[in-house]
C-alpha cells in the first residue's frame, strides 16, 4: 500500500474483536485498492518499492 501511495487506505493488519476472519476481510479490502500491483507492470512496482526509504520501527518512529 505504501509503494502504491495508498497507505492511508490500508486496513490490514488491524485488530479484531474476536472475528476470526477479520484479517482476511481487511486484506481483501486492501487488495481492492491495488489494481496496479495485481495487474500492472511488475517492474514499475518493484522500482517504486526500491525507491522508498526504509520504514522506521520501534523507538526510531519517535524521532523526527
Amino acid at each position: 500500500m505504501r509503494v502504491l501511495g495508498r497507505e492511508a487506505l490500508a486496513q490490514w493488519p488491524g485488530f479484531d474483536d474476536g472475528d476470526l476472519l477479520g484479517g482476511f476481510r481487511r486484506l481483501l479490502d486492501d487488495l481492492r485498492h491495488c489494481e496496479e500491483f495485481l495487474n500492472g507492470n511488475a517492474a514499475k512496482v518493484a522500482a517504486a518499492a526500491k525507491a522508498l526509504a526504509p520504514e522506521r520501527g520501534g523507538l526510531q518512529r519517535l524521532h523526527y
